[in-house]
């Protein structure tokens, strides 16, 4: 069961995915809830304007709970999961994986200057 602290999550966002023609995508649930048990986010180039980033949820298998935001602090502070955003319920969430690796394998990519 593998927790990581906010910032640790906005120092892995804040990397220049434009910059470097790449993206991040995160894998979790938040535990012991029957409806975020399979959710993701990340960043990627914008389709439009390659030179922008755009960060992404993908909460729920059906695709009905998709959001985009153009700005880390509205994507952090987005009241998502049932009202609440990932500033207030990070301490729930469990991480699976980071860009297709497991969390411990990746996340020091990202803190020690990827």
């Amino acid at each position: 069961m593998i927790k990581i602290k906010l910032q640790d999550l906005i120092k892995v966002l804040s990397a220049d995915v434009a910059k470097n023609n790449s993206c991040i995508e995160m894998n979790f649930c938040i535990d012991n809830d029957i409806v975020y048990y399979d959710c993701w986010l990340g960043k990627m180039p914008d389709r439009d304007n390659p030179r922008k980033a755009v960060y992404w949820y993908g909460l729920v298998p059906d695709g009905s709970q998709a959001y985009d935001y153009t700005r880390l602090e509205d994507f952090i502070d987005a009241k998502v999961f049932s009202g609440k955003s990932m500033r207030d319920i990070i301490e729930k969430v469990i991480w699976y994986s980071l860009d297709g690796c497991s969390i411990e394998e990746r996340l020091s990519d990202y803190l020690d200057g990827y």
